[in-house]
């Protein structure tokens, strides 16, 4: 059984579509935002971990006890990266990505705009793979 003509797309991967939502022509824009409200709440949530990991106090019950979790600076390096990564990415300007020729009368800018979203991606790659690790090497696996 073949796709009717009126309903095919060359540019469709799947033969089943997606059904047409009312948000999805604004799919971008919901992406983005949601992105960076993640990206809020997870600051938020770390920053609320170190103040109360501060002042963290063995129970009374056992006052030679340690605290279990102080976050250092060691805590802080894939936050930084990432947060480097993000701004990074988001101050080039996009127009210097899609042409083609010289842009403003320089040729290199190009090569250096990409240089640059490549450089914000890999820190941004970083500080995942360093905030993992650090998850596993420092929480799950302690001893």
């Amino acid at each position: 059984m073949s796709v009717p003509r009126a309903e095919y797309d060359p540019r469709r991967i799947f033969l089943i579509s997606c059904p047409s939502l009312p948000f999805f022509k604004h799919r971008r824009a919901v992406g983005i935002y949601t992105a960076g409200a993640l990206f809020a709440l997870a600051h938020a949530m770390f920053f609320d971990a170190c103040a109360l990991s501060a002042h963290a106090k063995p129970p009374k019950d056992a006052p030679h006890d340690t605290v279990p979790v102080h976050v250092t600076f060691v805590d802080w390096l894939p936050g930084i990266f990432t947060t480097l990564g993000l701004l990074i990415i988001n101050l080039i300007d996009k127009e210097r990505l899609l042409s083609e020729g010289s842009y403003g009368g320089e040729p290199n800018i190009i090569w250096r705009a990409r240089l640059f979203l490549f450089i914000g991606f890999a820190l941004m790659a970083g500080g995942l793979a360093g905030s993992v690790s650090l998850l596993v090497l420092k929480y799950i696996v302690p001893n």
